[in-house]
């Protein structure tokens, strides 16, 4: 007898039956694409060039200043001409109503050096060291006077007639009064403030090209990008180089994303 259900037997692979027509497999394939790495430019090779010659003229300057910092500082005024010179110095010893002081002894502290003022009070010290001297007065019953004096090589001593006085670059006046007490008075050498404001200077220059120095390093590993551009900054205040340092801030301003990828 034949089933009126008409069941019917999945021939398909497997034996299994279902019913409907066979399930189709459907395979998804997805194509990835390369990723394509865009080709380092040579602008961090010259930012470093750049940045090293900043440091290296930056240091050379740096360490001739500093040392002529230290020189002018530490010596006696002796630089240059200054050094084997010697000098005429002139002057007046004069009395609180300005009369002239006759036989007071005025010499050079520390040394042989010495004279007797004339009976208007006059004098002159030959062939004085240039440089850091103290110059001293003494007269009996009278303050004794020492004076810091800065004695400049090659002036010339004359005598104006018509004010009766010496015209002297080296020329010291001295008014003394009555008593028994040793009065100092000076002037500072200008070459020791110099010799201070070098210094100072070439700190900061060495100080300045060290930090080109290190972001030069950094831009040609194309790394450490505010560390560059510090470099490139500070690198303009070395002055002498500040030229190259100028030209690598301009190229690495243009490749910032350079060095953003390099990092990534």
């Amino acid at each position: 007898m034949t089933d009126n259900n008409n069941t019917k037997k999945d021939d398909t692979k497997g034996g299994k039956s279902h019913n409907g027509p066979p399930t189709e497999i459907h395979h998804h394939y997805y194509y990835k694409a390369p990723r394509v790495k865009k080709k380092h430019s040579s602008k961090p090779y010259i930012i470093g060039a750049m940045l090293f010659l900043t440091a290296v003229i930056g240091l050379a300057a740096g360490s001739m200043a500093l040392v002529g910092g230290v020189f002018l500082g530490t010596s006696d005024g002796g630089f240059g001409p200054w050094d084997d010179g010697a000098a005429d110095v002139t002057g007046r010893v004069t009395f609180l109503n300005g009369t002239g002081v006759e036989d007071a002894t005025v010499s050079i502290v520390n040394s042989d050096l010495s004279t007797q003022t004339d009976a208007e009070g006059y004098y002159i010290l030959y062939d004085t060291p240039t440089g850091n001297q103290e110059l001293k007065v003494e007269y009996e019953g009278y303050n004794t006077y020492i004076r810091k004096v800065f004695i400049t090589p090659h002036s010339e001593v004359e005598w104006d007639v018509e004010s009766e006085e010496f015209k002297n670059e080296n020329n010291y006046d001295f008014v003394i009064s009555e008593g028994d007490q040793t009065i100092e008075r000076g002037e500072e050498s200008p070459w020791g403030e110099i010799g201070g404001i070098l210094i100072v200077c070439a700190v900061l220059l060495i100080v300045f090209s060290v930090v080109a120095l290190i972001g030069g390093i950094y831009a040609v590993n194309r790394k450490k990008f505010n560390v560059v551009l510090a470099g490139s900054i500070l690198g303009i205040f070395t002055l002498v180089g500040a030229i190259f340092a100028l030209i690598a801030l301009f190229i690495l301003i243009m490749s910032k994303d350079e060095f953003k990828r390099s990092e990534n």
